[in-house]
């Protein structure tokens, strides 16, 4: 065990190594602090996550239908939202130029019964990551390091005479990596790579898995006197686990996007969605699942 987290904190220190030397040595970084970066940046964010994501990071709402492991009635509620650190302006790698940024990453993921008066809360995931986004042109790139904890909620417990045996502490270190094109305005896809360097002894869990899909907008529409746009999509998203063999955990969202015309990157989103894979909980991510979601967002 403490192997494997002094691997984790190598490979974090490795990482901000590298970026630190191939921010400081690049020949085409300004002189001035001003111009290089900046403390707290605001504005459009350098990687955009993908909508369709069920951990995306960002404060939700939804009600979840036919969730055949959690409950056939289930809110869903999410806290959180990348806290940008300081952003590199001018970052030379090989032949192209772009910014770099850091962030700290925080969320919270809860779910409760809605079958019972009380609403019982079932499951709380937490998580807190240090990402690194770099974009240039119509690339993008994230490299996250994150930890999560999840816990079931007291009352679930005991309505579910589940014992200690059966309550099980699940948390892990992941690694991942993404990339994301632009292929236009409206069109985008995305893959990524992930490793968990650490996971609790009691829930193991194997370690590789990848992440893809993709995004499409169509028929914008601008209110000019609100100085509102607003954009249909379809968002896909796909994650194979070595955890459960590989098979295939996909989420589709259709819904509206509302931004302002004069954006500052984040967005209040009214969707669909369909799950069709494992659960998202915690300790029921091995069993398998699907449901529907009308859900409301904001954020990146």
């Amino acid at each position: 065990m403490l192997m494997k987290k002094n691997i984790v904190v190598l490979l974090f220190c490795a990482v901000m190594v590298c970026v630190g030397g191939s921010i400081f040595g690049a020949d085409d970084v300004k002189a001035e602090a001003s111009q290089r970066g900046e403390w707290l940046p605001s504005g459009s964010e350098l990687f955009k996550p993908p909508i369709a994501d069920p951990r995306i990071v960002s404060y939700s709402a939804g009600y979840r239908v036919s969730d055949s492991v959690i409950s056939h009635y289930v809110a869903a509620v999410s806290f959180g939202e990348p806290i940008p650190l300081y952003r590199f302006n001018e970052v030379s790698i090989g032949e192209f130029a772009g910014a770099l940024q850091i962030d700290l990453e925080p969320g919270i993921w809860s779910v409760f019964d809605t079958n019972r008066r009380s609403l019982p809360l079932i499951n709380t995931d937490f998580s807190i990551g240090v990402v690194a986004t770099y974009a240039f042109d119509m690339w993008s790139f994230r490299a996250r390091l994150s930890h999560v904890s999840t816990h079931l909620g007291d009352e679930y417990v005991i309505n579910e005479s589940i014992t200690d045996t059966q309550r099980l502490n699940v948390s892990n270190e992941t690694f991942d990596v993404m990339a994301s094109y632009k292929v236009s305005d409206d069109l985008r896809f995305f893959a990524g790579l992930g490793y968990i360097l650490n996971s609790n002894k009691e829930f193991t869990i194997q370690p590789l898995f990848i992440e893809y899909g993709g995004e499409a907008y169509f028929c914008e529409y601008t209110d000019a006197k609100r100085k509102l746009v607003h954009k249909p999509f379809f968002a896909l998203y796909i994650k194979n686990k070595e955890d459960v063999r590989f098979s295939p955990d996909i989420n589709y969202c259709v819904g509206v996007e509302t931004d302002k015309t004069d954006s500052t990157g984040k967005r209040l989103r009214v969707m669909a969605e369909y799950h069709d894979g494992y659960s998202q909980e915690g300790q029921f991510m091995r069993d398998k699942t699907q449901y529907f979601t009308l859900k409301f967002s904001f954020g990146y």
